[in-house]
């Protein structure tokens, strides 16, 4: 699969022409790994969201190459206790999404987001998720 569309959300944050919060948290010629970007229309981005993402387009998981899922994996486990310790998360979630919805691609990219103690429910959604306005580069 291509390894960089020009139309693709994904491709033009790892080129550098959207910003990301705080920056590029690490990136080798296999996985780009940041903080959630901030979506249009928005100032601020949900504390403790995360992404591992590759850069060649694939759909999911079963279709990584070895090298893929062991850096992903990798940086899923040091994301997961970073946000833990950094942001005081009872659990922490991780799911796939595979797919640019807007110009209907597939690009591997895993979510990892913080769960608070003490709040019910799916909180991102819910308006009780905690929020933080972050610096681009």
């Amino acid at each position: 699969m291509n390894l960089s569309l020009p139309d693709c959300l994904i491709c033009r944050k790892h080129h550098g022409d959207l910003p990301v919060p705080v920056g590029v948290i690490y990136e080798d010629n296999l996985i780009y790994v940041s903080h959630a970007h901030i979506a249009d229309g928005q100032e601020t981005v949900y504390l403790g969201w995360c992404v591992v993402e590759t850069k060649r387009h694939t759909p999911g998981l079963p279709d990584l190459t070895d090298e893929e899922a062991q850096r992903v994996g990798l940086w899923a486990a040091r994301l997961s206790r970073a946000i833990q310790v950094c942001t005081g998360a009872e659990y922490v979630y991780a799911f796939v999404i595979g797919m640019e919805y807007r110009i209907s691609t597939f690009i591997f990219s895993l979510a990892i987001l913080a769960r608070r103690a003490n709040i019910g429910g799916c909180m991102w959604m819910n308006g009780l998720a905690p929020r933080a306005v972050v610096r681009t580069k």
